[in-house]
């Protein structure tokens, strides 16, 4: 949908929410007309009396001169900002303990400590550029389960065939989970590769990035430590996930799929960004999860031996932090009802606070409350905050 393009009927809406929305056009070009384009097809699709909510990283002073010379927005703006202009700001205060604490954890993730930044070792470094040949990825990010066949020549990708499939997070049993992932991956290889490729025969290696925590043990070995975004198959979390699924694959008599790489999905964003952007360094995932990645000197990973550390030819690591797990932040007295609500009671704290997979449900709180309080939709509390949660909270969001 085009903020600046809305095509939907006039005061079709009671609430219209932005979410940075904002902040993104502002970081564009023709930033302030688009805003203003933005804001009066906002101001159109809602009905009279309709309530704009706009959620900002900027507070409602830097935001007040961009609103208040829309033509039928300012009256609405004022009012609500004027509500919250003088509310405490000892939390944005706190953003520096944050950022010490943050460093904080990483340091004892790095060494072993117990943290909530686990600090997983990757067992590899971004790549050279010099790679060439024929690759299979696999790809378990969590909505969806994917396949990838690529031909690669140094940092040119020549050609690329994907597919993918929803996962159903309710899946109880892992043994049934890894034979959906076989079977996808058995269609899909025959599908793309003719019965008489030479991969058949010589073999195929393949990556499977796993977005799960995992304690990596090397490059092609990792066990999954827990579950996060609500699955619950039993019979994965203690286990080795590549060896699962190579098992699968060889019981198919797909043994020639040789995976012999496993990367959480922040890894693989930072390696896919290198070609285009030389010197990136950080990778970053926020989408039904949350979790980052960067390159650390190998000397500071104290958590390996010595001995591991020596026999390790690269300079850098890189370093799946497992960020979702961050308790640092402030939270919010929806964020922990969010909290409260799901699996993994006091875990993945950032997560349940950012990420797609529970943002349905942090909505749905926030707007209760607005509810509750008077805010928004005066006098209709009593049938609209049961719909709100069952709207939103049904099936985990």
């Amino acid at each position: 949908m085009d903020a600046l393009n809305l095509q939907l009927p006039s005061s079709s809406f009671d609430i219209v929410l932005d979410k940075a929305t904002t902040d993104t056009i502002l970081c564009n070009e023709q930033s302030f007309s688009n805003i203003e384009v933005m804001l009066k097809n906002v101001m159109r699709v809602l009905s009279p009396g309709g309530i704009f909510i706009s959620i900002s990283h900027s507070g409602p002073k830097s935001r007040l001169h961009i609103f208040k010379n829309i033509p039928n927005v300012k009256d609405i703006i004022v009012e609500t900002i004027a509500k919250y202009e003088g509310a405490p700001k000892d939390k944005v205060s706190k953003m520096q303990y944050v950022v010490e604490d943050m460093l904080h954890q990483m340091k004892r993730g790095l060494d072993g400590k117990k943290a909530s930044l686990m600090m997983i070792p990757s067992y590899t470094d971004v790549q050279t550029g010099e790679e060439t040949g024929q690759f299979m990825a696999i790809d378990f990010g969590g909505t969806n389960f994917r396949c990838v066949l690529l031909k690669v020549d140094g940092n040119h990708i020549e050609s690329n065939v994907q597919e993918s499939m929803k996962v159903d997070i309710k899946t109880e049993k892992g043994d049934v989970l890894f034979t959906q992932f076989t079977d996808f991956i058995a269609k899909f290889v025959e599908k793309n590769i003719a019965p008489n490729d030479p991969v058949r025969t010589n073999g195929i290696n393949t990556g499977f990035t796993f977005s799960f925590p995992i304690r990596q043990t090397s490059i092609s070995e990792g066990v999954l430590i827990r579950w996060t975004k609500e699955f619950v198959a039993s019979g994965v979390e203690g286990h080795d996930v590549v060896s699962m699924l190579q098992n699968k694959l060889n019981e198919r008599n797909l043994k020639w799929i040789r995976i012999n790489a496993l990367c959480n999905d922040t890894v693989g964003t930072l390696c896919a960004g290198r070609p285009e952007c030389p010197f990136a360094e950080i990778g970053v995932i926020v989408g039904t999860g949350t979790n980052a990645c960067y390159r650390e000197p190998v000397q500071y990973i104290t958590k390996l031996s010595e001995d591991e550390r020596r026999d390790i030819d690269e300079f850098n690591m890189i370093i799946n932090m497992e960020w979702g797990g961050f308790d640092g932040f402030p939270s919010t007295e929806c964020d922990d009802c969010v909290n409260n609500d799901t699996r993994n009671l006091g875990e993945q704290r950032l997560e349940k606070q950012i990420s797609g997979r529970y943002l349905a449900m942090l909505v749905s709180k926030c707007l209760n409350r607005c509810i509750q309080n008077g805010w928004i939709l005066r006098g209709v509390e009593d049938c609209i905050n049961q719909k709100v949660e069952e709207r939103f909270i049904k099936d985990g969001g």
